[in-house]
């Protein structure tokens, strides 16, 4: 069963997100963990696939010691959520992936999003149980992204519930601050992607990969995937209240080039 859409736009911001662990390794027995957000989006074909950050798969984008090893397993949290009231059922389910079943498409930039698609799938054993994703007519807008325009990020931030059951995805509201129509990287060489778009925001570990989304006129709209945040100082606790998104604009293009 692949995952399907609700038209309610407030149920599907939450449902389509999904938490995910990713393990990175090397030839000598290391490995190393790593936690993230990602989400379901079905495009026009009818295939679904999972939608995260390059950097949660592809450590040479990563400053880390996760840098030199390679990439090995994906588990997504895969939730199923009631079809009568929307809420989740039970506990998450791990769809663990190893890196051979996985097929990552990649932009043909340095845009730091994603597409996974395995024949491995979590398949509800409820009726009444259903799985969620975002249309790819969200990444299409009435009205272009603008300065100040009000968004909300859904995702995982990385503490840790104290049960599975509420391990839940939390969204919080971000702004844009940046003019959209220039690339923010162009302006700032330390971001680690292209195709980005500055806001202010409170995005911590754990928020790599989070669905970013506007709602205009009750429709659901993507506008992009949160991807990194600003630090203040020495410490890398230290958050400056900017973070950075990459386009959907680089969802598209994945889509494009390899007619998803």
């Amino acid at each position: 069963m692949e995952p399907e859409y609700l038209s309610n736009p407030k149920a599907a911001l939450l449902c389509a997100v999904q938490k995910i662990v990713t393990i990175f390794s090397d030839d000598i027995g290391n490995s190393a963990t790593g936690n993230g957000s990602g989400f379901w989006l079905k495009t026009k074909r009818g295939n679904a696939y999972f939608v995260t950050n390059r950097h949660n798969v592809d450590p040479t984008m990563r400053e880390d010691s996760h840098k030199s090893k390679a990439f090995a397993s994906i588990t997504i949290m895969q939730r199923a959520y009631n079809k009568k009231d929307c809420l989740p059922c039970g506990d998450a389910h791990p769809l663990a992936v190893s890196a051979k079943d996985l097929t990552i498409y990649k932009p043909d930039d340095n845009s730091d999003v994603v597409m996974l698609h395995s024949k491995i799938v979590f398949k509800p054993d409820n009726p009444d149980y259903m799985l969620l994703c975002l249309p790819e007519e969200a990444t299409s807008y009435s009205r272009k992204p603008e300065m100040l325009d009000q968004m909300y990020f859904v995702g995982f931030p990385a503490k840790l519930r104290r049960t599975a059951k509420y391990d839940l995805p939390i969204a919080r509201s971000c702004t844009i601050a940046s003019f959209p129509e220039i690339d923010y990287s162009e302006e700032d060489n330390t971001i680690p992607s292209s195709k980005t778009c500055l806001v202010e925001g409170l995005s911590f570990g754990g928020s790599s990969g989070s669905a970013v989304l506007r709602i205009n006129q009750e429709r659901l709209e993507l506008m992009g995937i949160m991807s990194g945040h600003f630090r203040e100082g020495k410490s890398s606790e230290w958050h400056a209240g900017l973070s950075y998104l990459t386009m959907a604009s680089s969802i598209q293009r994945i889509i494009k080039i390899n007619a998803l």
